[in-house]
C-alpha cells in the first residue's frame, strides 16, 4: 500500500529557540510541524510499504542492521482541536497541497507525545493519531498504547492500539494481548486481533500461537491462530498444522488448517498436503487438500492429480 504524498513548493516558517509545551501547540492555529526521532528500525513509507493500519503505513524493518531516521509530524489545528494530522519521513519530502506550516523548535519527544496523546480523539478517526504515537523513539510507547487498548475507549481504538501493541509494544504488550485473547469477556474481534498483533510481536513466540491453536475453546480464535501459524515456515508451526487438521473438534478449523499449510513454503506444505490428499481419513480434508495442491502449481501435485484421475 502507498501512502500518497502531493509534492508540491511548500512555505515553511520557522520559530526558533523556543521550548514548546503541548499547551503552547494547543492555542496555535492552522498547520504547525515539528521533527521527532523515530523508533529504531521504523519508516514512514514513500514508495510501498509492508505494515499498514487503517491507511497510514509505516515500514517496520526486520532484516540488517537498525536504522535510524526522524519523522515531521504535521497537524492542522483549529479552535484549540486538532482537525487533520500527518507523519512524514523527512527525506520524503511530503508535503501538504496549498498549506502555509509554521514549523516549531524545541519540542521534545515527551512534548509531542502528551500533545498528541490529549487530542486523540479530536478526530472521528483516531488511527492515524495512534499510528503517530506508536512511531515515537520513547520507552512511553508501550504505556500509552496500552492506556488506549484497555477498557474504556472506544473499540475502534482499541482494535487500533492492539495493532501497534504487536509492533511497538514490547514484553509489556505482548502479555496483554495474551491476557486479552484469553478473556471471554472481550469482543470476538478484539481477540481476533490480538492473535494477530501477538504473531507480529517480536517478544512472543510461535509456542504462544500453538497453545492457542490446540487449547482455546472459541474456534474462530483457533482458526485464526492457525491461519498465522501458516506465516511461519518453522518446523514447530508445520507440526502443528498437521495436528490441527488431524485432531481438532471442528470441520471448519481442519479445513482452514489445510489452507495455511498450503501457505508454508513449498518444501514444507507440498509434502503435507500430498500426504493429506492421500491418506486423511476425511474426505472433505483430502478435497481441500487437492484444492490448495492444484492452486500451489507445484509438479508433484500435477503428479499426485494423474495419480487420482487413473
Amino acid at each position: 500500500m502507498k501512502l500518497r504524498l502531493v509534492l508540491i513548493s511548500l512555505l515553511v516558517l520557522a520559530t526558533t529557540g523556543i521550548a514548546q509545551t503541548p499547551d503552547a501547540i494547543s492555542r496555535m492555529d492552522g498547520w504547525v510541524s515539528w521533527t521527532v526521532p523515530l523508533a529504531e528500525g521504523v519508516r514512514i513509507c514513500c514508495n510501498g510499504c509492508s505494515v499498514s493500519s487503517q491507511g497510514f503505513t509505516t515500514n517496520i524493518n526486520d532484516d540488517g542492521p537498525p536504522e535510524r531516521f526522524d519523522m515531521l509530524v504535521a497537524v492542522k489545528i483549529a479552535g484549540g482541536r486538532i482537525v487533520n494530522a500527518r507523519g512524514f519521513q523527512s527525506e520524503c519530502r511530503g508535503t501538504i497541497k496549498g498549506a502555509t506550516v509554521r514549523h516549531l523548535t524545541g519540542v521534545s519527544v515527551d512534548a509531542s507525545l502528551d500533545f498528541l496523546a490529549a487530542h486523540l480523539h479530536d478526530r472521528s478517526d483516531a488511527s492515524k493519531m495512534l499510528a503517530l504515537i506508536a512511531q515515537h523513539d520513547s520507552p512511553r510507547i508501550p504505556g500509552l498504547l496500552l492506556r488506549f487498548a484497555r477498557r474504556g475507549e472506544e473499540e475502534d481504538v482499541r482494535k487500533d492500539a492492539v495493532f501497534w501493541l504487536g509492533q511497538r509494544g514490547g514484553e509489556e504488550g505482548y502479555r496483554y494481548l495474551r491476557d486479552l485473547v484469553r478473556n471471554s469477556g472481550e469482543s470476538q474481534s478484539l481477540r481476533e486481533r490480538a492473535v494477530f498483533s501477538m504473531s507480529q510481536s517480536k517478544a512472543g513466540d510461535t509456542q504462544e500461537l500453538i497453545d492457542i491453536a490446540r487449547n482455546h475453546e472459541n474456534r474462530r480464535i483457533r482458526r485464526e491462530a492457525i491461519f498465522w501459524l501458516g506465516q511461519k515456515a518453522g518446523e514447530k508451526a508445520a507440526s502443528e498444522l498437521r495436528r490441527a487438521v488431524d485432531d481438532d473438534p471442528d470441520e471448519d478449523v481442519r479445513e482452514h488448517a489445510v489452507f495455511a499449510i498450503s501457505q508454508l513454503p513449498k518444501e514444507r506444505g507440498v509434502p503435507i498436503l500430498i500426504d493429506l490428499a492421500r491418506n486423511h481419513k476425511s474426505p472433505a480434508v483430502r478435497k481441500k487438500a487437492i484444492f490448495w495442491l492444484v492452486q500451489s502449481g507445484d509438479d508433484r501435485a500435477l503428479g499426485l492429480v494423474e495419480e487420482i484421475l487413473r
